[in-house]
């Protein structure tokens, strides 16, 4: 796995890692020098070594988020159409309009991913394959009452298609 800073105005290259322990020591020990500036991480890796990563059962969280933030755009777009922040989609809040942006995600991520139920809940803070099973159904049942939502999905998917990060 090889891991790319970038900072403004330039980004360093901190080299191949061996494993997810030494990705955490690294984000700790550089993590003082970002204050509030922003940085994104660019990380390059098999679909294979992310899966593993995946199934690993303590995943330290800042591992997830990187790659959420960074590799997945579909996070960010759901999180720019519904008007809120990554954050607050993988957080814990249960308000109506976080709630359905946090369901169009794991219907996105189910669908067209092909990610297990457990990996979508891994992906999304560490929720149950119950509660991602429960939030792609309503998304399916609410697409079918819905023409706003369907519409919505369906600009999601076209762009998905259009993107090679997808």
């Amino acid at each position: 796995m090889e891991i790319f800073v970038h900072r403004q105005p330039k980004g360093f290259l901190v080299g191949d890692l061996k494993s997810i322990e030494e990705l955490g020591e690294l984000l700790s020990h550089y993590g003082p020098l970002v204050d509030d500036t922003e940085v994104t991480v660019e990380i390059t890796a098999s679909w294979a070594e992310v899966k593993s990563l995946l199934r690993k059962p303590r995943v330290p969280d800042v591992v997830l988020d990187i790659w959420r933030l960074s590799e997945w755009p579909i996070a960010r777009w759901v999180a720019r159409e519904y008007e809120v922040t990554v954050a607050e989609i993988l957080g814990r809040s249960r308000q109506s309009a976080l709630v359905e942006a946090r369901q169009v995600v794991m219907y996105l991520f189910r669908q067209h991913l092909n990610l297990t139920l457990t990996e979508v809940g891994t992906w999304l803070g560490g929720r149950s394959p119950a509660t991602i099973s429960y939030g792609h159904d309503k998304i399916v049942d609410q697409m079918q009452r819905s023409t706003a939502l369907k519409e919505t999905i369906a600009r999601f998917e076209a762009r998905g298609k259009n993107s090679e990060a997808v």
